[in-house]
């Protein structure tokens, strides 16, 4: 994943060369940081839950450390979508 402000420079770069503001562009972003609400267009994104990735994380290492024999297995942890203006979907 490119770093936000890679990504505020291409929106920039694209805002300049598309003055008219035509549609047909757009970005999504993850993680939801405050930024993304600041640039222009506002950025589209992926709200995460970093509480229960920690805890999901220190229980899988415990338990491995008790029993390195466990099977690996996947996890899932519910995102939830921001939609900004950068995708022209906009939801309150």
């Amino acid at each position: 994943m490119e770093p936000l402000s890679i990504r505020r420079g291409k929106s920039r770069a694209i805002n300049a060369e598309n003055p008219t503001g035509e549609k047909g562009r757009g970005g999504i972003g993850f993680d939801d940081m405050p930024v993304a609400a600041l640039s222009n267009p506002t950025l589209t994104t992926v709200r995460i839950n970093s509480d229960a990735i920690g805890m999901i994380a220190a229980d899988l290492l415990l338990s491995r450390i008790q029993n390195q024999k466990l099977p690996s297995r996947y996890t899932y942890v519910q995102t939830t979508p921001v939609f900004r203006e950068s995708t022209g979907i906009l939801h309150e």
